[in-house]
């Protein structure tokens, strides 16, 4: 009688698992998991981008044409190890349009 080794129709079917789909392992640095992990965790959020050009200062309704989706974080976070983000404390800036809590 034979011992281990891979068996016809063991395991978890193909395409069951968390992701309703195969999956497969990737090599990322240790000090990279935490954050990858998060990012799988949470999920991209994308902003949609329509076709339609609106004038600026009036709110104007958009038509139904996306044009593209577009990651915030590749136009908006250049040095991502030193980018950050911090709430707005006391009144100075209210000039400004910046208010007490504002994020910055």
């Amino acid at each position: 009688m034979t011992k281990g080794g891979a068996r016809k129709g063991a395991g978890r079917p193909k395409g069951q698992g968390k992701y309703g789909e195969s999956t497969k392992a990737i090599r990322v640095p240790e000090s990279k998991v935490k954050y990858i992990s998060e990012i799988v965790s949470k999920g991209l959020y994308e902003i949609p981008l329509y076709t339609e050009r609106v004038a600026a200062g009036f709110p104007s309704p958009a038509d139904d044409y996306l044009e593209d989706k577009i990651d915030l974080n590749q136009y908006l976070v250049k040095h991502p190890a030193s980018t950050f983000l911090v709430r707005a404390s006391g009144n100075s800036m209210i000039n400004a349009g910046i208010f007490p809590n504002d994020i910055l």
